[in-house]
Protein backbone atom coordinates (compact mmCIF):
# COMPACT_ATOMS: atom_id res chain seq x y z
CA UNK A 1 0.00 0.00 0.00
CA UNK A 2 0.93 3.38 -0.53
CA UNK A 3 2.43 5.40 2.17
CA UNK A 4 0.25 8.34 3.78
CA UNK A 5 1.20 11.26 5.29
CA UNK A 6 0.95 11.66 9.31
CA UNK A 7 -2.20 12.77 8.71
CA UNK A 8 -3.28 10.45 6.80
CA UNK A 9 -4.03 11.75 4.38
CA UNK A 10 -1.56 11.28 0.30
CA UNK A 11 1.90 13.44 0.62
CA UNK A 12 2.22 15.94 -1.94
CA UNK A 13 4.13 13.16 -4.06
CA UNK A 14 1.42 10.97 -3.91
CA UNK A 15 -1.16 12.91 -5.45
CA UNK A 16 1.50 14.44 -8.30
CA UNK A 17 1.72 10.55 -9.20
CA UNK A 18 -2.03 10.19 -9.18
CA UNK A 19 -2.92 13.45 -11.04
CA UNK A 20 -0.01 12.39 -13.61
CA UNK A 21 -2.27 8.62 -13.58
CA UNK A 22 -5.12 10.57 -14.39
CA UNK A 23 -3.84 12.28 -17.16
CA UNK A 24 -2.70 8.96 -19.28
CA UNK A 25 -5.48 8.54 -21.14
CA UNK A 26 -5.78 12.71 -22.38
CA UNK A 27 -4.88 13.79 -26.19
CA UNK A 28 -1.63 15.36 -26.61
CA UNK A 29 -2.52 18.93 -25.54
CA UNK A 30 -4.09 17.95 -22.58
CA UNK A 31 -1.80 15.94 -21.36
CA UNK A 32 0.98 18.81 -21.89
CA UNK A 33 -0.93 21.45 -20.08
CA UNK A 34 -1.53 18.82 -17.55
CA UNK A 35 2.06 17.92 -17.23
CA UNK A 36 3.42 21.63 -17.21
CA UNK A 37 1.10 22.03 -13.97
CA UNK A 38 2.32 18.72 -12.42
CA UNK A 39 5.79 20.18 -12.85
CA UNK A 40 5.75 23.65 -11.24
CA UNK A 41 2.87 22.51 -8.75
CA UNK A 42 6.14 19.73 -7.74
CA UNK A 43 8.55 22.15 -8.53
CA UNK A 44 7.30 24.76 -5.80
CA UNK A 45 6.62 22.04 -3.72
CA UNK A 46 9.75 20.51 -3.99
CA UNK A 47 11.62 23.70 -2.96
CA UNK A 48 9.39 24.43 -0.14
CA UNK A 49 9.82 20.85 0.98
CA UNK A 50 13.82 21.41 0.98
CA UNK A 51 13.74 24.34 2.84
CA UNK A 52 14.85 27.17 0.19
CA UNK A 53 11.78 29.27 0.51
CA UNK A 54 12.82 32.37 -0.99
CA UNK A 55 13.56 30.00 -4.44
CA UNK A 56 9.99 28.41 -3.99
CA UNK A 57 8.38 32.51 -3.91
CA UNK A 58 10.56 33.38 -6.74
CA UNK A 59 8.76 30.47 -8.73
CA UNK A 60 5.43 30.77 -7.72
CA UNK A 61 5.37 34.55 -8.73
CA UNK A 62 5.69 33.70 -12.55
CA UNK A 63 2.48 31.44 -11.87
CA UNK A 64 0.10 34.27 -9.88
CA UNK A 65 -1.99 36.14 -11.17
CA UNK A 66 -2.71 38.90 -8.32
CA UNK A 67 -2.16 42.89 -9.17
CA UNK A 68 0.87 42.82 -6.87
CA UNK A 69 3.00 40.34 -9.44
CA UNK A 70 1.04 41.26 -12.91
CA UNK A 71 1.29 45.12 -12.59
CA UNK A 72 3.12 45.97 -9.89
CA UNK A 73 6.50 43.16 -10.86
CA UNK A 74 5.53 43.15 -14.00
CA UNK A 75 5.04 39.65 -14.28
CA UNK A 76 2.77 39.84 -17.52
CA UNK A 77 2.65 36.37 -18.57
CA UNK A 78 1.03 35.35 -15.32
CA UNK A 79 -2.04 35.85 -16.77
CA UNK A 80 -1.41 32.69 -19.02
CA UNK A 81 -0.01 30.62 -16.91
CA UNK A 82 -1.64 31.22 -13.95
CA UNK A 83 -3.74 27.41 -15.03
CA UNK A 84 -0.53 25.79 -15.06
CA UNK A 85 -0.31 26.21 -10.74
CA UNK A 86 -1.71 25.32 -7.56
CA UNK A 87 -0.48 26.29 -4.53
CA UNK A 88 -0.54 23.21 -1.76
CA UNK A 89 0.23 24.56 1.69
CA UNK A 90 -1.82 21.90 3.79
CA UNK A 91 -3.44 18.19 3.51
CA UNK A 92 -6.88 20.06 2.57
CA UNK A 93 -4.97 21.58 -0.65
CA UNK A 94 -3.50 18.00 -1.63
CA UNK A 95 -7.50 16.42 -2.24
CA UNK A 96 -8.30 20.20 -3.47
CA UNK A 97 -5.97 19.83 -6.61
CA UNK A 98 -6.84 16.51 -6.86
CA UNK A 99 -10.31 17.73 -7.66
CA UNK A 100 -9.61 20.38 -10.00
CA UNK A 101 -7.13 18.63 -11.94
CA UNK A 102 -10.00 15.89 -12.12
CA UNK A 103 -12.76 18.27 -13.49
CA UNK A 104 -10.21 20.13 -15.64
CA UNK A 105 -9.15 16.59 -17.37
CA UNK A 106 -12.80 15.89 -18.45
CA UNK A 107 -13.20 19.34 -19.95
CA UNK A 108 -10.46 19.97 -21.08
CA UNK A 109 -10.50 16.68 -23.13
CA UNK A 110 -13.78 16.78 -25.10
CA UNK A 111 -12.91 20.58 -25.85
CA UNK A 112 -9.63 19.16 -27.31
CA UNK A 113 -11.06 16.24 -29.19
CA UNK A 114 -14.11 19.02 -30.15
CA UNK A 115 -11.86 21.60 -31.63
CA UNK A 116 -8.27 19.75 -32.05
CA UNK A 117 -5.38 21.15 -30.44
CA UNK A 118 -4.13 24.18 -32.13
CA UNK A 119 -7.64 25.53 -31.78
CA UNK A 120 -7.85 24.54 -27.92
CA UNK A 121 -4.56 26.14 -26.92
CA UNK A 122 -5.58 29.36 -29.04
CA UNK A 123 -8.95 28.75 -26.68
CA UNK A 124 -7.34 28.02 -23.81
CA UNK A 125 -5.06 30.91 -24.19
CA UNK A 126 -8.22 33.52 -24.78
CA UNK A 127 -10.01 32.12 -22.07
CA UNK A 128 -7.15 32.55 -19.63
CA UNK A 129 -6.23 36.39 -20.82
CA UNK A 130 -9.70 37.23 -20.55
CA UNK A 131 -11.08 35.87 -17.04
CA UNK A 132 -7.67 36.88 -14.99
CA UNK A 133 -8.02 40.22 -16.95
CA UNK A 134 -11.91 40.43 -15.24
CA UNK A 135 -10.03 39.10 -12.13
CA UNK A 136 -7.43 41.58 -11.87
CA UNK A 137 -10.11 44.49 -12.70
CA UNK A 138 -12.30 43.22 -9.86
CA UNK A 139 -8.86 43.38 -7.80
CA UNK A 140 -7.89 46.77 -8.49
CA UNK A 141 -11.31 47.86 -8.08
CA UNK A 142 -11.83 46.63 -4.51
CA UNK A 143 -7.96 47.93 -3.40
CA UNK A 144 -8.93 51.47 -4.38
CA UNK A 145 -12.32 50.91 -2.52
CA UNK A 146 -9.73 50.43 0.46
CA UNK A 147 -9.69 46.10 0.88
CA UNK A 148 -6.89 45.45 2.58
CA UNK A 149 -5.12 42.66 1.03
CA UNK A 150 -7.22 42.97 -2.39
CA UNK A 151 -3.82 43.61 -4.64
CA UNK A 152 -2.04 40.28 -3.43
CA UNK A 153 -5.22 38.27 -4.04
CA UNK A 154 -4.33 35.87 -6.75
CA UNK A 155 -5.94 33.81 -9.17
CA UNK A 156 -4.17 30.38 -10.25
CA UNK A 157 -5.23 27.26 -11.18
CA UNK A 158 -8.16 25.72 -13.56
CA UNK A 159 -10.79 26.72 -11.56
CA UNK A 160 -11.92 29.77 -14.01
CA UNK A 161 -11.49 27.44 -17.18
CA UNK A 162 -13.96 24.86 -15.38
CA UNK A 163 -15.99 27.65 -14.51
CA UNK A 164 -16.41 28.65 -18.29
CA UNK A 165 -16.77 25.27 -19.83
CA UNK A 166 -19.66 24.33 -17.33
CA UNK A 167 -21.37 27.71 -18.44
CA UNK A 168 -20.64 27.15 -21.74
CA UNK A 169 -21.87 23.40 -21.59
CA UNK A 170 -25.23 24.67 -19.58
CA UNK A 171 -25.75 27.35 -22.45
CA UNK A 172 -25.43 24.81 -24.90
CA UNK A 173 -28.83 23.09 -23.56
CA UNK A 174 -30.85 25.67 -22.01
CA UNK A 175 -33.16 23.48 -20.61
CA UNK A 176 -31.80 21.04 -18.89
CA UNK A 177 -31.08 20.93 -15.52
CA UNK A 178 -27.94 21.64 -13.85
CA UNK A 179 -27.22 21.67 -9.76
CA UNK A 180 -26.02 24.76 -8.21
CA UNK A 181 -23.21 23.59 -6.06
CA UNK A 182 -25.00 21.07 -5.04
CA UNK A 183 -28.09 23.11 -3.34
CA UNK A 184 -30.38 23.76 -6.06
CA UNK A 185 -31.36 22.78 -9.60
CA UNK A 186 -32.33 25.24 -12.31
CA UNK A 187 -32.42 25.22 -16.33
CA UNK A 188 -29.38 25.77 -18.41
CA UNK A 189 -30.07 29.42 -18.95
CA UNK A 190 -30.29 30.40 -15.85
CA UNK A 191 -27.13 28.26 -14.34
CA UNK A 192 -24.41 31.41 -15.09
CA UNK A 193 -26.40 33.74 -12.70
CA UNK A 194 -27.07 31.13 -10.04
CA UNK A 195 -23.62 29.97 -10.38
CA UNK A 196 -22.32 33.62 -9.91
CA UNK A 197 -24.59 34.12 -7.12
CA UNK A 198 -23.77 31.09 -5.12
CA UNK A 199 -20.06 31.85 -5.14
CA UNK A 200 -20.16 35.27 -4.26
Amino acid sequence: SSRLCCSGRPSWTETLAAMGAELSTCPTGTRLIGALCLGATGRVGALTFAGNHLAAAKLEWHFLCAWSTVVMQKYYWAMLLSPLYRRLQDSIDFFDVFMEMHGAKDHLTELEYRLGSTRFFAWLALVTGLTNAAFLGCMRYLSSAGVRGASYKANAGFWSIISVCVTLRALERPEAPYSVLGMVTVPGRWYPVSLAMGLS
